[in-house]
């Protein structure tokens, strides 16, 4: 933990004086430090303060969405459609952000934080990042799914089906590279 511990201070004592230089830091190497900032990581509400706090200096009108709590889960644990909005209604977290298994295939730190930020226009409520997994999706939105959604549809195809309920009912989903 020291080195990503060592990262954030240096990344601190940029962001006063230089904020796009900070920014520029915190691209190159948040990759490095992927378990202790990402979603599950245990600085990652440290790093997502920061970058959150960053991007607002940069850009004064981007809205906060520093409240917005997140639960990270395995895609692959679920079988089917019912088995995740079944999962959703358990919790109180904001935003699921369902993770492949494979944590190569993760989205960077970085990009994590700006998915969970995309939830800060309430009709956003399905943010995918890159071409697949992983996906992120309001809590709330899952649990109105069950009466809109066949729950036996298989997993692979789920994210389909959610993003085609999302365009119906004139809400919006987003996609990150």
């Amino acid at each position: 933990m020291g080195d990503a511990e060592a990262f954030l201070a240096e990344v601190r004592a940029l962001e006063p004086r230089d904020p796009k230089a900070a920014m520029r830091q915190l691209e190159r190497g948040s990759a490095a430090f992927r378990e202790a900032f990402g979603v599950e990581g245990v600085l990652h509400g440290e790093f997502r303060a920061m970058v959150s706090g960053l991007r607002r200096r940069l850009d004064p009108r981007r809205p906060d969405a520093s409240g917005l709590t997140v639960q990270a889960i395995s895609w692959e644990s679920f079988t089917n459609l019912g088995s995740l909005v079944a999962a959703a209604g358990q919790g109180d977290t904001d935003v699921l952000y369902l993770a492949p298994s494979d944590r190569r295939r993760d989205a960077s730190p970085l990009t994590q934080v700006d998915a969970v930020h995309e939830f800060a226009d309430p009709k956003v409520v399905m943010v995918v990042v890159g071409d697949g997994p992983p996906m992120l999706f309001r809590r709330s939105f899952l649990q109105s799914a069950t009466s809109s959604v066949n729950p036996r549809t298989d997993i692979a195809d789920a994210g389909q089906d959610l993003l085609d309920l999302a365009e119906r009912s004139g809400y919006t989903a987003r996609w990150l590279r």
